[in-house]
C-alpha cells in the first residue's frame, strides 16, 4: 500500500466509524480533535506529514518509513475496535441525564420561588 492508499484508508474509518466528514485525512483529523486520542491523532499527523513529502522527490527519502507503517497500524487498531452502537448509544444517555438533570434543576427552583413566595 501507498501512503495514499493508507491516509485514504484512515479517512474511510474516521468516516465509518466516528462519522467525521472533511475532503481528506488532514481535514478530518481537525474536525475530529478531542474525539480521537492524543497518541492517536500523534500517529495520524505523521501518516499525513508522510503523504505530504511523498510528492516532492528529495523529501521523500526523508520519510520513516517503518515509522509511518507503525503509525498506520495504531490509528487502523484503534478506529476498528470502535464499537458504532455503544458509542451511539452512550451519547444518546448521556443526552438523556443531561436534560433530567436540567429538568430537576428547574423544578426545585420553580419550588423554591413558590415557597419564598408563600404560595406554597
Amino acid at each position: 500500500m501507498t501512503y495514499q492508499d493508507k491516509a485514504n484508508h484512515i479517512a474511510e474509518l474516521l468516516e465509518t466509524q466516528l462519522g467525521v466528514r472533511g475532503a481528506g485525512l488532514e481535514t478530518k483529523l481537525k474536525k475530529a480533535g478531542r474525539l480521537l486520542p492524543r497518541h492517536v491523532r500523534r500517529d495520524a499527523a505523521v501518516l499525513v506529514a508522510a503523504l505530504k513529502t511523498q510528492g516532492n522527490p528529495r523529501l521523500a527519502r526523508m520519510v520513516d518509513g517503518a515509522g509511518a507503517v507503525k503509525s498506520y497500524k495504531v490509528c487502523e487498531k484503534y478506529l476498528s475496535a470502535i464499537d458504532r452502537t455503544y458509542r451511539r448509544r452512550g451519547q444518546i444517555v448521556s443526552f438523556l441525564a443531561t436534560n433530567a438533570f436540567n429538568m430537576i434543576t428547574v423544578a426545585a427552583l420553580l419550588i423554591a420561588v413558590l415557597v419564598w413566595r408563600g404560595f406554597l
